[in-house]
């Protein structure tokens, strides 16, 4: 298990590696690891970090089109 004070780092990291895949078009699988070697992170936390940016791929179509979808509803604009 993941110790939770690191929780936001990894949130960060994963935040990372999403922009750095959306920006480039470089695979998740790459950035994710290059991420986790950049960061230094252990094992337990390169685990956590996958399964975080792979959990946002699975979902990120759905998600999106509820931000959309309530961004609309409260007078916004959806993102691109």
């Amino acid at each position: 298990m993941v110790d939770p004070a690191r929780l936001p780092l990894l949130l960060e990291c994963a935040l990372d590696a999403i922009a750095r895949h959306r920006a480039a078009g470089e695979p998740l699988d790459r950035v994710t690891a290059a991420t986790a070697r950049a960061r230094h992170l252990g094992p337990r936390e390169r685990s956590a970090l996958g399964d975080l940016v792979f959990a946002w791929a699975r979902h990120r179509v759905a998600a999106e089109r509820l931000i959309g979808a309530a961004l609309k509803e409260r007078g916004g604009r959806a993102p691109a």
